[in-house]
């Protein structure tokens, strides 16, 4: 791979404990799961589901952890971004070792930010390459079309424009991730409903985790965010019978609470954001998996739960849904 010398030494945390090095994930996601990571993955024990499924990948965060630790023996995920899509496709196939040798020489100014944005990929690689490098250089890591780069156009002479663009560090973090590619069943780009309707013809038992653009804000942040008609879509899906175990995550809007405060397996769960500064926020999970806990007295039947906040306190996954504020 040219000059990129990732050292990766760590041995695998043993099942159900969270590894010691940080987000694996390379892209950046305003609300990104990262730290959502040990509720979703308790509930997809609790599933007993051998395969997680993510219709919403962005930043995968999710899936990354189930797998990476043995959690879940496959992930399946899916985007309706062509260019996300591309990315996690070029990352899970033998040209992750070019994304990653690119990632290490690329040049981070403003012209080429420019160029990148103006840029019609004429290939997958350069899908995925655009979708990193705006991701990483952007505002929020947002790739709308009017989103700037970070520090403005004087980005450059800022030194902003490269703080979120660790070139060693995340050829690293394709490298790591591309080992994991015997244990991804596919990537696909399309609908979530095109996606959700394939559970049915999985080999093994399916987790579907649904992390769809949030009501506030997404429509500034996401080149494809959801509108009423689609948020009312995705609530008659889940409210019927997906027939997999499943979990939906939310940020904590009146619209999302009225959809699904009535559910038996709406929760409140706090965890920490750090977009723009530092702060705890409330967020929705609703899970069939939450509401037959309830019913068998694993789990209060209402309550918020606080996710740690010090990755030093994530010890096992297994301990966080018990802790109720």
């Amino acid at each position: 791979m040219g000059r990129i010398l990732c050292v990766l030494t760590e041995a695998p945390a043993p099942a159900g404990v969270d590894p010691p090095r940080r987000d694996l994930s390379p892209l950046r996601y305003p609300g990104g799961k990262r730290r959502m990571s040990p509720f979703i993955a308790t509930l997809f024990r609790l599933s007993g589901a051998s395969a997680i499924m993510e219709p919403f990948a962005g930043g995968a965060s999710v899936s990354l952890t189930l797998v990476e630790n043995g959690l879940a023996a496959e992930a399946a995920i899916a985007d309706a971004d062509p260019l996300v899509a591309a990315f996690w496709s070029t990352v899970f196939s033998t040209e992750a070792a070019l994304l990653a040798e690119m990632v290490s020489e690329a040049v981070l100014d403003v012209s080429e930010w420019r160029r990148q944005k103006a840029l019609s990929p004429r290939s997958r690689l350069e899908s995925a390459y655009k979708l990193l490098y705006l991701n990483r250089t952007s505002f929020s890591g947002s790739l709308k079309s009017n989103t700037g780069p970070l520090g403005g156009m004087a980005g450059a002479a800022t030194g902003l424009i490269a703080s979120r663009f660790n070139r060693e560090a995340l050829a690293c973090r394709i490298v790591a991730i591309s080992a994991l590619r015997d244990r991804v069943m596919w990537v696909r780009c399309g609908d979530w409903r095109e996606t959700v309707a394939q559970a049915s013809g999985f080999g093994r038992k399916p987790f579907i985790y649904l992390d769809p653009p949030y009501f506030a804000k997404s429509g500034r942040l996401y080149p494809r965010h959801f509108n009423d008609a689609d948020h009312r879509d995705l609530a008659s899906y889940v409210m019927g019978d997906p027939g997999a175990p499943w979990a939906l995550s939310y940020d904590r809007h009146p619209d999302a609470e009225a959809a699904y405060g009535a559910h038996p397996g709406y929760a409140v769960v706090g965890m920490v954001h750090t977009a723009g500064r530092r702060a705890v926020r409330d967020e929705i999970v609703v899970s069939d998996v939450i509401g037959k806990a309830r019913r068998t007295g694993a789990l209060p039947r209402s309550g918020r739960y606080s996710l740690p906040v010090r990755r030093e306190d994530w010890v096992r996954f297994d301990e966080v849904m018990p802790a109720v504020a």
